[in-house]
């Protein structure tokens, strides 16, 4: 009972921060709501599904996975990467089932292990490169029912225009909570009513189509009604209830299609085809019996608590020299002023420093007015305190993403790099945005290899020193967009090497 109540207590001290945030996102997480539903059923399957007869412990095996989910911890707290953190948590559960009671425990769980990776949200970069994708696919079917309507539209990126109407398919409005939510139901409705792999996995797939096709009937019907009856009809309460009834309507489809599938199996399931045939009488909870937990995996967990209780070490480099000095004030004839942020908002982004300007043009230029420079310097990057992508930003501050695309940029030195561009829009302004992230000798465009980079330097080197750079130029009229996106290469191919003799080297 010793190493048992000894292993338990290690498993907390060193998974509790993956557990507890992923409770909070659960809790505060509008995308990630659906865990709170997810993870007790999963717990409730796994226990009415019981242990498997003559269980056969796989020592080695599970140690191999404790050992990688406790490496997979030590490098999620590294990058401050919150979604493999929480795999890792699930991993060591894994781990542990295996050391208990082997493989074939685990194969007899799938379907509460899938729903707790399903729970787990999904990375904020990833979300939003989705996001983007659902919003143009489904304005692209909403706008196509609207023609058939005989609706006039014009499509532009995420933006339909009707006569004396626009509707902006937003984020919320992409169907990716629908899209999410339909895959955990259909793993669901597949796991308790389908009895084969291939009609399982068949549902599963199905729940892409159906909830995108919705979702544009969802775009149709909000742009029909703007059209034809009230504007108000677009928005508020009437907007909210057509989004629940699509989706109840959407999931009456799947549950449709999964009422077919079973059909087309065999109409009596034989003894052993029942997922709960073999269980064994486990008791609440079905934990392992003390002596199938050694101290071998006891110090194992000690180790991944020593270990991570240095991630904290690291270098917390200054730069060595002052933002506002470094980069020029004047930038191909546009004058920079100096502006604040609110603290608020600087204490969210937990930048160690920062510089914002305004550059305004010269006035003989009237075609591109201004462009603003953000520059956010993190001395350290942690948990609660890294670089946050523009993709995440923008959206949260009312701009919604209409294109996105990579761009060269010439630099002084000859050697060109690439970096982000964005055209956003909100309500009626329309702006291109350029962002890389820049430090420890590198340009990158990617949050994938910046996250990476991160890790490998946070952990060869000790540093995570790294400044994000945002160029925001507003597009007035139709035809900005080509002397915009120069004023913006232009400005990115000062700066790049300007900031650079500002950062450590």
């Amino acid at each position: 009972m010793a190493r048992l109540v000894l292993t338990g207590l290690l498993f907390l001290v060193l998974f509790w921060t993956p557990l507890g945030t992923l409770v909070r996102d659960w809790w505060t997480n509008s995308n990630a709501a659906y865990g709170l539903l997810l993870a007790p059923i999963a717990v409730y399957l796994a226990w009415r599904s019981g242990l498997a007869p003559q269980p056969r412990p796989q020592r080695v095996l599970g140690l191999a996975v404790l050992c990688a989910a406790i490496a997979l911890r030590y490098l999620s707290g590294l990058a401050a990467e919150l979604f493999t953190m929480h795999m890792s948590l699930l991993f060591a559960l894994c781990g542990l089932v295996i050391y208990a009671w082997g493989w074939r425990q685990l194969v007899r769980w799938w379907l509460p292990v899938v729903l707790l990776v399903l729970s787990v949200p999904i990375p904020e970069v990833l979300l939003n490169s989705l996001s983007l994708s659902l919003q143009l696919k489904s304005s692209e079917g909403g706008a196509a029912l609207l023609a058939l309507r005989h609706v006039p539209v014009r499509l532009s990126g995420n933006v339909i225009d009707m006569p004396g109407q626009r509707l902006f398919v937003t984020e919320a409005c992409s169907g990716l909570r629908s899209l999410t939510a339909l895959l955990a139901l259909g793993v669901l409705v597949g796991g308790l009513w389908l009895r084969r792999p291939w009609t399982r996995l068949l549902l599963v797939l199905t729940a892409v189509p159906v909830a995108m096709a919705f979702n544009s009937v969802r775009i149709f019907l909000t742009g029909f009604l703007v059209y034809y009856v009230s504007p108000a009809l677009g928005k508020g309460v009437m907007h909210l209830s057509e989004g629940w009834v699509i989706f109840v309507l959407a999931f009456a489809a799947l549950a449709v299609f999964a009422w077919g599938l079973r059909h087309l199996e065999r109409p009596k399931a034989a003894p052993e085809d029942s997922p709960h045939a073999d269980a064994v009488d486990a008791g609440p909870g079905g934990l392992p019996a003390p002596s199938r937990v050694g101290w071998l995996v006891a110090g194992l967990l000690a180790v991944g608590v020593l270990f991570t209780v240095g991630i904290s070490t690291q270098r917390a480099l200054p730069l060595r020299a002052g933002l506002a000095a470094a980069i020029p004030d004047t930038v191909d004839g546009y004058a920079g002023a100096p502006f604040q942020y609110p603290a608020g908002e600087v204490r969210a982004a937990g930048v160690s420093t920062y510089l914002a300007r305004m550059y305004a043009a010269p006035v003989s230029n009237g075609a591109v007015p201004r462009f603003s420079l953000y520059v956010g310097y993190y001395r350290e990057q942690s948990r609660g305190q890294t670089i946050h992508s523009p993709k995440n930003c923008l959206p949260g501050a009312g701009w919604q993403a209409v294109s996105s695309a990579t761009v060269l940029v010439p630099t002084v030195s000859g050697r060109p790099v690439r970096v982000n561009k964005y055209i956003v829009e909100d309500g009626g302004n329309r702006a291109l945005v350029l962002y890389w992230y820049q430090g420890r000798g590198r340009v990158e465009s990617s949050e994938y290899r910046v996250k990476w980079d991160l890790l490998r330097d946070k952990a060869l080197r000790g540093r995570s020193d790294e400044a994000l750079v945002r160029i925001v130029v507003p597009l007035i009229g139709p035809d900005a967009d080509t002397a915009s996106q120069a004023v913006a290469i232009g400005a990115a191919a000062r700066i790049v090497p300007a900031l650079f003799q500002a950062l450590p080297s």
